[in-house]
């Protein structure tokens, strides 16, 4: 079969589809819908001129038609890294409920409101942000036009819901795990200006002096000097007299 080219100036059109298929236009779009109608001969054909001619159906004349869009819009920074993953997770709870979704990335010539304004043009039913920088004020008016769901950053607002880690939980887990090797002198480093990075939690430091203590985990009886910059107690109803440290 010879498959007749739209020509590269422009897209293929359902038109084309239909004409080079020799079918007519309302039984190529129920192919391209998958919706009943058509013989699975004729919908494996049609389908395989579609895939020869380029031919995509046009989502947003599609979304145009529906009220409702299925989309999800999610806003990342291009130069985190963690947000890729954060991403894929999205797809894979998204796609079975029946949503799409459409990034839009945050980036240093690219604004967080700039990103946010395009997800909400193409008709976004909801937004998730990863680690937004905008001020909750802002957030809150986004809020107004559809859903939104805050990662990995606290945000007090009755209008926003909000999905990061337990911090207590993991410094918990993490400083107990080093302790259990034997290490003694733990550093902590916080996120700085990054989204989450600030947020006061249990037990952060909050003056250079207090960032020599001991850790909650070091024994009595351990050799060597015994400094963490978590303050001391970290979970002070797990601590006993007889588990601190001669310095404290």
């Amino acid at each position: 079969m010879v498959v007749e080219s739209a020509g590269p100036e422009r897209r293929p059109t359902l038109t084309d589809l239909a004409r080079t298929a020799g079918v007519s236009v309302a039984l190529a779009s129920i192919v391209m819908r998958d919706a009943p109608g058509a013989s699975e001969a004729t919908r494996a054909r049609v389908k395989i001129i579609a895939d020869e001619l380029g031919y995509r159906p046009d989502r947003r004349a599609k979304l145009l038609r529906q009220t409702r869009s299925r989309l999800l819009g999610v806003t990342f920074e291009v130069r985190q890294a963690f947000h890729g993953d954060l991403i894929e997770g999205i797809y894979a709870a998204a796609e079975p409920a029946g949503y799409g979704v459409l990034l839009s990335g945050v980036a240093p010539g690219r604004s967080e409101a700039r990103a946010i304004a395009a997800l909400q043009d193409d008709r976004c039913e909801a937004l998730i942000l990863l680690g937004p920088r905008t001020a909750t004020g802002r957030l809150n008016d986004v809020a107004k036009r559809q859903p939104v769901v805050v990662v990995a950053r606290t945000v007090r607002s009755a209008a926003i819901e909000c999905v990061r880690v337990d911090d207590v939980v993991g410094m918990d887990l993490a400083v107990g795990h080093l302790a259990d090797l034997g290490h003694r002198r733990i550093a902590y480093l916080d996120g700085r200006s990054a989204p989450g990075g600030q947020t006061p939690t249990p037990g952060r430091m909050r003056t250079p002096s207090r960032t020599r203590r001991c850790s909650p985990w070091a024994s009595s009886r351990a050799p060597g000097p015994r400094s963490c910059s978590l303050p001391h107690p970290w979970r002070p109803h797990r601590m006993s007299r007889r588990r601190r440290c001669r310095r404290c």
